[in-house]
């Protein structure tokens, strides 16, 4: 039996291969201000369709925003992966923070199966500025968003073990791709004109929670792997608002968005209450 690599030292190379890609995403967008907020969590697993006793696979998990038109990836996890009888296991472990690479930390979770770990630091960033009407005053409006979170790869399977146990049930490759992230978008302005002052303000959780996906390979099951997914995650919890007024007393009040989100669980994973 021949060994593509050695322990915690893999690259990999993908050539171009033929592959199904599983998805389980949620996607929810609304209009504040005329503008459109949204967010996906998206889970993406690729199952090789090649009729050969070598699997190239991986699995990916990609957080998405816009906020008032400002478009963003805020992370993106992604294992790649070649396994066969013959040949052993390589693999490759790509992290993203706001559309730039960064690299993970590795731990050796005991016997040959290894985990990837990215601390995403509380970040901020502004999005557009737009002007909107409030009655009789025009607000130039700030909007941003402020994310943290963690990402997650792990890799497991008997090549990677000292002795490896070679039998038709054995694991060739489990791969997964973690995400752990809590993402907020925020509005504020004020004016003043004379006596008469106007406000907007207030925040977002665009998303909150953790999503998974994981796929499995062992000798009986090259070309049909276990694909699963979990996790789950609060959407859209929040409230924007607008005033003209004067004084401590305020003529028009105005909610723009208020609502308690929305849960999505992935796979067999279910919301709380």
């Amino acid at each position: 039996m021949r060994y593509l690599c050695q322990v915690g030292l893999c690259v990999l190379v993908l050539g171009a291969y033929q592959n199904l890609r599983a998805d389980e995403s949620v996607h929810k967008q609304i209009k504040i201000l005329g503008k459109a907020v949204s967010v996906s969590q998206n889970l993406s697993v690729s199952k090789d369709d090649s009729p050969d006793d070598k699997s190239e696979s991986g699995v990916e998990s990609v957080t998405q925003v816009s906020l008032f038109g400002k478009k963003i990836e805020i992370v993106k996890s992604k294992v790649q992966y070649q396994v066969s009888e013959d040949e052993g296991l390589s693999y490759n472990n790509q992290f993203y923070v706001k559309g730039k690479r960064v690299l993970a930390h590795s731990f050796e979770n005991g016997d040959g199966s290894f985990s990837y770990e990215v601390d995403v630091p509380a970040s901020e960033f502004s999005g557009d500025i737009f002007s909107y009407s409030l009655g009789i005053l025009s607000l130039g409006i700030n909007s941003g968003v402020s994310y943290e979170g963690k990402l997650k790869s792990e890799v497991s399977s008997e090549f990677l073990k000292r002795e490896p146990a070679i039998d038709p049930q054995m694991n060739m490759v489990k791969a997964s791709a973690d995400v752990d992230i809590m993402a907020k978008g925020y509005i504020e302005g004020q004016v003043k004109i004379l006596f008469i002052k106007g406000g907007v303000g207030g925040a977002i959780s665009l998303i909150d929670g953790e999503a998974k996906a994981s796929i499995s390979v062992n000798p009986s099951s090259i070309s049909e792997p276990e694909v699963a997914y979990g996790g789950a995650v609060n959407l859209l919890q929040g409230h924007l608002y607008g005033y003209v007024g004067s004084g401590r007393s305020k003529w028009i009040s105005h909610n723009f968005y208020s609502s308690k989100g929305y849960c999505y669980a992935f796979g067999d994973s279910s919301c709380q209450n």
